[in-house]
């Protein structure tokens, strides 16, 4: 299954990032790529 990219998981990534760095250091939280396995 392929899915095309969603605008909305920008902004659940971002809103995860916050609620992450409120308990460590703002410089540990990274995106690295895509999860997917081709």
């Amino acid at each position: 299954m392929e899915l095309q990219p969603d605008p909305v998981w920008t902004e659940r990534y971002e809103r995860e990032r916050e609620r992450i760095e409120r308990h460590t250091d703002p410089a540990d939280v990274f995106h690295v790529g895509s999860t997917a396995i081709p």
